[in-house]
């Protein structure tokens, strides 16, 4: 693979699609003498990054304006490999389960785990819970006293 080139018609961009286009294109050259051996698609994403580094701009920013850019009315393809976001683990079920569980049964979990730490549960207060919140509270007890998952 041969270094990028910033073609001439790049000028006619605005000044943010210049900056944004030049430093991912200098990021992207850096990358590949670092790494002469990998596929330029293996780091795009941190071409993407350092260039929104250094842009002072948040990497879907750029992203955003490279794949939108246009020469003379035309699409130019610019191509950034995204990673597929992880799941939630908020709404995912305790104890490693998996599954989503509705908000009853994250209130229970959370009730359960709470007694098991000879801590007196107050229904008034946990009823009025989301089962995100349950969810997440409970996550943060087996984080903090993960011995109460085995009893």
């Amino acid at each position: 693979m041969t270094k990028l080139m910033l073609p001439q018609e790049f000028e006619s961009l605005n000044e943010k699609q210049q900056g944004c286009v030049e430093e991912y294109v200098n990021a992207m050259n850096a990358l590949f003498e670092e790494f002469p051996d990998r596929e330029p698609s293996e780091y795009t994403i941190e071409a993407l990054n350092k260039a929104a580094s250094n842009l002072g701009l948040t990497a879907n920013m750029v992203r955003a304006t490279l794949t939108r850019l246009k020469v003379d009315g035309e699409k130019v393809e610019v191509y950034v490999k995204s990673t597929a976001s992880k799941p939630s683990t908020s709404a995912t079920a305790s104890a490693g389960g998996g599954k989503k569980m509705n908000k009853a049964e994250a209130i229970k979990s959370l009730e359960d785990i709470i007694a098991k730490s000879d801590i007196e549960v107050d229904n008034d207060i946990t009823s009025k819970f989301t089962g995100k919140a349950a969810s997440w509270l409970y996550e943060v007890v087996v984080q903090l006293r993960p011995d109460l998952l085995g009893e």
